[in-house]
């Protein structure tokens, strides 16, 4: 498998599993499985890049593999540089390599001790970039160790770097001069995705999260954790108190929450009974495997302490749900209807598309349907994650995940969710996205931003999302690393003052430490 096919798979494979894995109903599905057996894998154990001088800069990579051994780096530029027309590097999968064969046949493997490798240790990497021919500017590369070029499986592990040449200007890291940026959660080998957010009565704000114990939106081994703010966002401390998301409350005193079961997680052995069953399959690591579940609603009466669940009966052709995030999802109308959407596959269809569970009764009965009965007009493009949000003209608009084109898509509703416009690519570039009415009127949408420079992004509509003001964008931040399809998330409230509190996750130190930040700012005037 080469790396296009690779990065082609992980793609799919996150945007199948990025929001479902949340759920802790999923890690539960666990319980009473048997002992797992350690899956094989690559640790960069050291990584580091180094200015020399003004004109070289030298890399070293320290990798090891358990239960695999490693064969080789590599080593490429996000930014296709013009070093590419140098000696020693080519063009390939879009980006610039550092050329690990020869002009006439070039590879994207650097060989461990091999003639690239300035360092004779086994399991080191060291390379030294000769950048005075480079012109002045900043180059974000990628360095990984992988068992290439053994067959099998790929398996790698990488970071990222950057490289200032000449005397560039500081990266612009926000061009919203009142961003003030904050750490809440960051550990060293601890993988924190997909933060959620609530307010709570008195206006303190929470979150809570995963702390996995491997990068992966599959594998969800480790535990999790919960912080409050008192102080709108400025210090965070660990919280015990019961984290409620207000739209679950209903008129008589209920708590309602709607959900899906995303990725159910058994035993392997149980494969071939669900295939039978034509479920939707995914492995998860050695032993265990994960199929798509159906949808519930679950009811409290005594503020959450214990919950009823209750099956909603899914249109026969649907294959599994999928949710996104609770708060951007759902949506209790001024009409009185609660609106939560989910996404998921249609037999004999190969893209997603997105589903509503809908309640007319305060939530007492929840229906589930699909947003378009006839299903997508362009089959071209599967749709996914949704936030949704009512209008100050009373219109529900939705913006939507795109797969494959990375364009938030958009589609209204006039009469509480049951028919909606035919879906219509924005201007918008990034996914996924979290939607808000201000106080003022205007909507607000926030998405990840996963090109270079990558980061927290966001627009404003003044015409109830009529159109977006994609020329004014907002970069809440521009200083990511990491994983191009594993950033963002972003969730937006605005706070008593009418600043924007927004939280996501992110990498900005390389590809080994990923943190829960949280960015405060003021929005521009009408």
């Amino acid at each position: 498998m080469n790396l296009k096919t690779t990065m082609k798979t992980i793609y799919n494979l996150l945007s199948l599993t990025l929001a479902t894995i949340i759920l802790s109903s999923c890690a539960s599905q666990n319980n009473g499985a048997k002992a797992q057996e350690v899956a094989p894998q690559i640790e960069l154990t050291q990584s580091s890049v180094t200015s020399l001088d003004a004109n070289t800069v030298k890399l070293v990579m320290q990798a090891k593999g358990k239960g695999v051994a490693v064969g080789a780096f590599f080593i490429y530029f996000y930014d296709t540089p013009p070093q590419a027309k140098l000696e020693g590097y080519y063009e390939k999968y879009g980006r610039t390599y550092v050329n690990g064969g020869t002009a006439n046949t070039p590879s994207t493997l650097l060989l461990d001790n091999g003639k690239q490798d300035e360092d004779p240790r086994t399991g080191v990497f060291a390379y030294t970039f000769h950048t005075k021919d480079w012109p002045t500017g900043w180059y974000t590369m990628r360095v990984a160790a992988t068992n290439r070029p053994a067959p099998g499986d790929w398996l790698a592990a990488s970071r990222d770097f950057r490289i200032k040449v000449g005397d560039a200007p500081p990266l612009q890291t926000s061009n919203i001069p009142s961003a003030v940026n904050k750490i809440i959660y960051m550990k060293e080998g601890v993988y924190p995705p997909f933060p959620s957010l609530y307010v709570f009565p008195n206006g303190d704000l929470a979150t809570s999260f995963s702390t996995r114990t491997h990068r992966s939106h599959k594998d969800n081994s480790g535990g999790s954790v919960s912080f409050i703010s008192k102080d709108n966002g400025k210090t965070w401390t660990k919280n015990s108190a019961p984290l409620i998301y207000q739209k679950w409350r209903t008129k008589d005193g209920r708590l309602v929450r709607p959900g899906v079961q995303g990725w159910v997680h058994v035993d392997a052995s149980q494969e071939e009974k669900l295939k039978k069953e034509h479920k939707v399959i995914m492995k998860v690591r050695p032993g265990t495997i994960a199929y798509l579940g159906g949808a519930y609603f679950e009811t409290s009466t005594d503020n959450g302490k214990t919950w009823v669940r209750k099956e909603i009966s899914m249109p026969s052709n649907i294959v599994g749900l999928m949710l996104y995030s609770q708060r951007p999802s759902t949506l209790n109308t001024s009409k009185g209807v609660r609106l939560y959407a989910v996404y998921g596959l249609r037999s004999g269809t190969s893209k997603r598309e997105v589903y509503f569970l809908r309640s007319d009764d305060d939530g007492k009965s929840w229906k589930c349907y699909p947003m378009y009965p006839d299903g997508l007009s362009d089959s071209a493009v599967g749709l996914t994650e949704t936030a949704i949000e009512e209008a100050a003209d009373g219109t529900i608009v939705a913006m939507m995940r795109s797969d494959p084109s990375g364009y938030l898509w958009e589609a209204t509703s006039a009469d509480g969710g049951l028919t909606w416009t035919k879906p219509a690519k924005t201007s918008i570039w990034g996914f996924p996205a979290d939607l808000i009415r201000l106080k003022d009127g205007r909507l607000l949408c926030a998405y990840g931003y996963r090109r270079s420079p990558m980061g927290i992004r966001a627009v404003i509509s003044r015409d109830n999302g009529k159109t977006w003001d994609i020329k004014q964008e907002l970069i809440i931040r521009a200083d990511g690393l990491g994983l191009e399809m594993d950033l963002g998330y972003p969730l937006l409230h605005q706070l008593p003052d009418g600043s924007i509190f927004c939280i996501y996750y992110i990498t900005t130190d390389g590809y080994h430490n990923t943190q829960v930040d949280c960015t405060t700012f003021k929005l521009p005037q009408q």
